[in-house]
């Protein structure tokens, strides 16, 4: 395993995968997600701040992969992302309304 994943929190079947790859064909990135307040936190997008119980996500989120192999200015990778509010649950029974 690369010494700067060494200490990383990585699933076995993570760390198998990373390990079947030969060293320098990969780039370990970390992306983060940018607030309007310039903000950095990590890429879990649900607002734990609304006032009701429900889980609830935010509707745009920037989300930025720094990397060295990404040849655009700055080498960074800016994923600007909308909420699906139109996502249905696997097993949803539909029926034909004529």
């Amino acid at each position: 395993m690369p010494q700067h994943l060494a200490n990383t929190q990585l699933s076995a079947s993570n760390k198998r995968f990373i390990d079947s790859l030969d060293e320098g064909t990969f780039e370990y990135v970390l992306p983060f997600q940018q607030r309007e307040n310039k903000e950095r936190i990590g890429i879990d997008t649900r607002n734990y701040f609304g006032l009701s119980n429900t889980t609830s996500h935010y509707k745009h989120v920037v989300i930025v992969v720094k990397s060295n192999s990404v040849s655009v200015a700055g080498a960074r990778l800016k994923l600007v992302l909308n909420l699906n509010d139109h996502l249905v649950l696997g097993g949803t029974q539909f029926k034909k309304v004529n």
